[in-house]
């Protein structure tokens, strides 16, 4: 059994790269929503394009004919020296194997300058040579680079999906499976992360940051900020999207136990207390909220502080 055949969901992508495995393209695009399984797709598809290498450096990540990019710094891009070192590397043949693969993690988060020293190379590779880009934002790629890309489209887990891969992985049982798969809204990642139980510390910072907002508290909401940012000061692409999600399943709890809906459903069970005191403020409704994530969504890329764009959605 192969790597792609351990991965949860996908069944046509999964028969699509097992045609693709014995004439592989030399540019193949992942592109979808965040959290839906495309890095791993892509590190198992890379491996079975390796797979006539050394099958314990694979698994060890320190395979010669494998490179992984990811982006860098503090404004987490693609440096051109990053990309210059691969565009050397593309030189150089097979160590082990007879192809060489690059995977090039949140491709969108390329510089100018190494998108068009990347594209150089994309467009007469040598034949050893295979590249697949990652991208949940693949508007945000040179046109040049999609047009020379296979592109395979990834969409979030099914609901079964998801709950057959958490109560087989997790072992959890049916009913919970379930409800962690109906709150991750396909979204693979966050699936596994409840299911591994929720991080307390993160939603008790996130359950005081929505009620100093709510109650117009300035000096706890920013000192909940400072909390906040404590916490997500590593990896924060990740986790700045598990914010805002988190936010959102604030809001989403509130209208839940003002409708008198059914609390086993709350995102936010351990902070049920927090939540009541809440249950008498005015509540911004679903749609505006998801408007305005869309909008800090937006910001975010265009590199606008988090503390900023949290304020502007909270207040």
């Amino acid at each position: 059994m192969s790597q792609l055949d351990t991965l949860p969901g996908h069944p046509q992508i999964k028969a699509c790269l097992k045609k693709l495995i014995p004439v592989p393209p030399s540019t193949i695009l992942f592109e979808g929503p965040k959290g839906v399984g495309k890095a791993a797709f892509a590190k198992a598809f890379a491996h079975a394009l390796l797979s006539d290498a050394n099958p314990h450096k694979l698994e060890s990540g320190n395979h010669p004919d494998l490179r992984e990019l990811h982006p860098e710094g503090k404004a987490l891009m693609h440096p051109m020296q990053s990309m210059k070192t691969l565009i050397d590397e593309t030189g150089l043949p097979p160590f082990e194997s007879k192809r060489k693969v690059f995977i090039i993690y949140e491709a969108d988060r390329m510089l100018p300058s190494s998108s068009n020293a990347l594209l150089k190379t994309l467009e007469e590779p040598p034949s050893y040579a295979h590249f697949i880009l990652v991208s949940s934002h693949p508007e945000l790629l040179l046109p040049t680079i999609v047009s020379r890309s296979l592109q395979i489209t990834f969409f979030p887990l099914t609901t079964d999906e998801m709950s057959a891969h958490v109560e087989k992985t997790f072992n959890q049982p049916a009913a919970e499976a379930k409800q962690i798969a109906w709150l991750s809204h396909g979204n693979l990642n966050k699936a596994e992360k409840l299911a591994q139980e929720k991080d307390d510390q993160l939603l008790t910072v996130i359950a005081e940051m929505g009620t100093a907002a709510l109650h117009q508290s300035y000096p706890h909401l920013f000192r909940s900020f400072a909390k906040l940012e404590s916490l997500i000061e590593k990896n924060q692409t990740d986790a700045m999207e598990e914010v805002l999600a988190a936010v959102y399943y604030w809001y989403r709890d509130l209208h839940l136990l003002k409708a008198g809906g059914d609390r086993s459903l709350l995102f936010f069970q351990g902070q049920e207390e927090e939540l009541k005191k809440n249950l008498n403020c005015p509540l911004p409704e679903l749609p505006e909220l998801q408007q305005r994530m869309k909008r800090i969504e937006e910001a975010l890329i265009c590199h606008i502080s988090f503390r900023h764009c949290l304020t502007h959605l909270l207040l």
